[in-house]
């Protein structure tokens, strides 16, 4: 015991022979002959182990080598820098297709001006759905060989419709990282129940009442065709702060048009309204009506308040 002491004080110093001692199972402080059953060979495997680490040495650890994934998406190798980016003018009737792959995210972003109102992703097994902002939304998908449809409903009445096709990292052909969807602001069109509950709605009878009001001896009466309403029109802003100025519903009879701001009349200044004829925006006559501007005339018009500038156009049929 004594000349295990000396050994350890004169080879290690002070510090070293305390981790021998606690770990051969006597506190220091305390004489008296080593436990009984502590081999008298492990003395020296762990005074040899503790120098060892003292140094940097804890030993080789055996296991089986590391085994190449071989998962690198070589079609990336030679790719232009715009590779990857999908722009697409966002059309009503069409579907946006799309190549995702495993392993990797599609941003999707729509035009500045809309807001997602709601997502609908068809396999929420296959593949994750996430929305990141106002306007963005990410899909990733979590197998290859599947696919998919994505729908996105925006605030401005828009629905974008998408179908999504996952590949392997050995694809020949590239994913798309990052989509723009570009288009002018909100397009409006309305189903034909919709419009069929509009003619027979209360809104008829405001409509009524205005055009079918008596008129004067002298003025020539101009009869209203509930059957004649179209919500066909689309309305492109100028810039973001355009769109405060747009309505929420434009729709006309052939000889009116009703711009109608529903409940945020009250809460914008209300804009001045042109006819645009040979190219050259023409003041128009107008009166208000409720949450109403009533145009006596039709498209195409021009929206001015300011620096906000907003056209609405007749769609196509």
């Amino acid at each position: 015991m004594t000349s295990l002491h000396a050994r350890l004080r004169s080879r290690f110093g002070r510090r070293v022979f305390g981790i021998a001692c606690t770990m051969m199972g006597i506190m220091i402080g305390i004489s008296g002959p080593l436990r009984a059953d502590v081999p008298e060979h492990v003395d020296f495997q762990v005074v040899n182990q503790v120098s060892a680490q003292q140094n940097g040495d804890y030993g080789a650890l055996e296991r089986p080598e590391s085994v190449p994934l071989g998962q690198i998406q070589e079609a990336w190798n030679a790719a232009e820098p715009n590779a990857g980016v999908y722009s697409v003018n966002f059309e009503p009737q069409h579907i946006i297709r799309l190549k995702s792959r495993i392993f990797t995210t599609t941003s999707i972003i729509l035009p500045k001006w809309e807001e997602i109102e709601d997502i609908s992703l068809g396999d929420n097994d296959s593949f994750l759905v996430e929305k990141k902002t106002k306007n963005i939304v990410s899909i990733m998908p979590k197998g290859e060989g599947c696919d998919t449809t994505l729908t996105i409903i925006g605030k401005s009445g828009n629905v974008y419709a998408f179908y999504i096709r996952a590949e392997g990292v050995h694809s020949k052909s590239l994913p798309d990282i990052v989509v723009y969807v570009q288009g002018e602001f909100s397009t409006f069109s309305k189903k034909k129940a919709d419009l069929e509950h509009t003619k027979t709605g209360p809104e008829s009878g405001v409509m009524r009442g205005f055009t079918n009001h008596t008129p004067a001896d002298y003025i020539n009466s101009i009869p209203f065709a509930p059957e004649n309403i179209t919500f066909s029109f689309k309305m492109s802003a100028k810039n973001p702060e355009s769109i405060e100025i747009a309505p929420q519903k434009v729709y006309s009879d052939g000889i009116w048009i009703w711009l109608d701001y529903e409940n945020t009349w009250d809460r914008i200044t209300l804009p001045a309204v042109y006819r645009i004829i040979d190219g050259v925006d023409t003041p128009v006559n107008t009166r208000i009506k409720d949450s109403k501007i009533i145009v006596h005339g039709t498209a195409p018009l021009t929206l001015k308040s300011g620096q906000k500038v907003v056209c609405i156009m007749p769609s196509e049929q």
